[in-house]
């Protein structure tokens, strides 16, 4: 974009400085209609381009010696399509007279109305704005060297002086047929008055921008002052006041070898703004982003060859994204080659804290995003909350810790989530796991066993527990885990299965261990060091749950079928282990599994 900054200096000075000799030069000799021909020829012979100029040329003589323009055209180079590169409604241009006797070239007025600039990329990636004649010869268009003369200027340099310069209804946009990527600088209104190359000068600009990737759809306006220093060949911009839709933003910018490779550096303070309001004012998808209130940020920017690059602060009040809430969040940002890097990353969250660093992706259609989340002591009845809704079913409480390293991509939240993939470990204290009462399965076990009537299940519907650790891989939104374990004081649970994030829903297959009290037995009227098999699986919003029988018989019988061969074994070494010589008792034993 540097490269493209300065073709249009050189362009807009290329335009200014033809209507000062047409002005200067021609005004009481020639009729202008008549340098028509001349132009046009000129401009073919050294680009190879068509100039159209079927507005009129007239001379204007009061308050200043001047040329009106009317409407021309520039024409695009072979290989492109057929809108022009360059259109100018009309201009106007006054020139002083008197101060060129001094070194300095002062014009009274200059005005652009309708210019519109068509920057284009091809699909064989040539660019329009290069404009080396192919049909001319080396000689021809090496550039002559220029040494300015000696003016009224600090710099010895010829001073430029403008009273006022107003541009209205501009129009600039680039097209790339490579990336089928696009932008648009539409109604650009520019006005600055006192212009001088010798002294700061201010300036106001307004526009509407329109862009393909990332979506942009927004008004923006700046004022600022400017001071350039031909000298040294920079150009500062201080004083910077903008804004973009809701963003407020102020700063100031250097921008160094003018004439050769511009590079800008600088410094942008972003003032408090609401970023949803600001994405849903500019047309961008926010329905990932559910809050982000308080955002506010400090950047240091610098633009060149190599393109953009920014680091710097951003702090926000509130953020829910993905249905995931932060407060206090702080971070630190480094952008450079469409990659956004933020670490690293602190917040509260659900009475916890976090922790961690992300990258984003932007130069593709849709972001790409890598996460690294740690949130310790979260409240999370108030996590799940957000994540699953108040009127979800299955819940969990308790005080936990979560890690998420996570990679996905997307703008809405059932796209971010059906992307979802990569690793999740947590670990809960003293909570409920709600909807799911896992002690009134147990009894229905036990009456199933026993063959009495099923039990009334609680009405409050969980299972208490003092700790619920597992991990997680995740594919494609969907988690699988085979290391739950629920400790509680009745039972532990262990076993596995799958959540679907997407869908909201899961399918748990899980294996119940009754603790042995002291008024249990060993005997098939209670279930003490069985795995009781049980499976909840459906939506979170109405989840099945129950006793799995047919499993839960064939492990009774085979528990019967083990205590018979035992009371066998029992029987055969007493009856006979006494009576054998020798050791052989203790070699039967030892058939026997004894």
């Amino acid at each position: 974009m540097a490269c493209v900054a300065k073709f249009i200096l050189k362009l807009l000075a290329f335009i200014i400085v033809l209507l000062v000799i047409l002005a200067i030069g021609l005004v009481v000799l020639v009729n202008p209609e008549r340098l028509k021909p001349y132009i046009v020829k000129a401009v073919a012979d050294n680009t190879g381009r068509t100039l159209a100029i079927d507005g009129k040329l007239s001379w204007a003589f009061f308050p200043t010696v001047g040329i009106n323009v009317g409407h021309l055209t520039l024409s695009n180079p072979a290989g492109f399509n057929k809108t022009p590169f360059l259109e100018v409604q009309h201009a106007e241009l006054g020139i002083a007279v008197m101060p060129l006797l001094h070194g300095a070239v002062q014009a009274g007025s200059i005005q652009f109305e309708g210019v519109a600039i068509h920057l284009q990329k091809n699909a064989a990636g040539h660019v329009n704005w290069s404009f080396a004649n192919p049909h001319a010869s080396a000689a021809t268009v090496a550039p002559k060297s220029i040494k300015g003369g000696t003016g009224g200027g600090k710099s010895g340099a010829v001073v430029l002086a403008i009273s006022a310069l107003k541009m209205t209804n501009a129009t600039l946009s680039y097209a790339d047929d490579v990336t089928h990527k696009s932008f648009a600088l539409q109604h650009v209104n520019f006005s600055a008055t006192d212009i001088n190359t010798d002294h700061p000068f201010p300036m106001q600009l307004a526009l509407d921008a329109t862009s393909s990737a990332p979506v942009l759809h927004a008004h923006m306006t700046l004022s600022a002052e400017v001071q350039p220093d031909l000298a040294q060949d920079t150009l500062s911009v201080v004083h910077i006041k903008e804004q973009l839709a809701n963003i407020r933003m102020t700063g100031s910018a250097h921008i160094t070898q003018l004439r050769t490779a511009p590079a800008i550096t600088g410094q942008l303070t972003v003032l408090p703004f609401d970023l949803r309001e600001f994405l849903q004012t500019i047309g961008a998808q926010q329905s990932a982003l559910q809050q982000a209130t308080g955002v506010r940020a400090a950047f240091n920017l610098v633009a060149n060859s190599d393109g953009v690059h920014a680091d710097g602060d951003i702090h926000a009040t509130t953020l829910q994204a993905a249905k995931l809430t932060l407060h206090a969040l702080d971070a630190k940002l480094r952008y450079a080659h469409n990659v956004l890097a933020i670490t690293p990353l602190m917040a509260d969250v659900y009475q916890g804290k976090a922790s961690g660093h992300a990258t984003i992706k932007l130069g593709d259609s849709v972001p790409h995003m890598a996460v690294t989340l740690n949130m310790t002591q979260v409240n999370m009845a108030a996590l799940m909350s957000d994540l699953r809704g108040a009127d979800q079913k299955f819940s969990l409480t308790g005080t936990g810790n979560v890690r998420l390293d996570v990679t996905t991509a997307g703008a809405a939240t059932d796209v971010i989530l059906r992307n979802l993939n990569g690793n999740a470990q947590l670990a809960v204290t003293n909570g409920y796991v709600t909807g799911v009462d896992i002690g009134h399965l147990v009894d229905v076990a036990g009456a199933f066993v026993n063959k009495q009537p099923q039990p009334t299940e609680n009405s409050q519907g969980r299972t208490p527990f003092g700790s619920l650790t597992g991990t997680a891989k995740i594919m494609n939104g969907v988690m699988s885990t085979s290391d739950i374990q629920l400790q509680s004081p009745r039972f532990t649970v262990t076993g596995g299965g799958t959540v679907d994030l997407p869908a909201q829903s899961m399918d748990m297959a899980l294996n119940v261990a009754v603790n042995k009290s002291a008024d249990q037995k060993n005997n098939l009227a209670n279930l003490y060091g069985e795995a009781i098999p049980l499976r909840i699986h459906g939506p979170f919003s109405n989840l099945s749950k129950g006793v799995d029988q047919a499993a839960l018989s064939r492990i009774l019988a085979k528990r019967a079928i083990r205590k018979v061969v035992d009371e066998a074994k029992d029987r055969i070494s007493k009856d006979l282990g006494g009576k054998l010589p020798g050791n052989a008792g203790a070699i039967l034993d030892n058939l026997l599994g004894r």
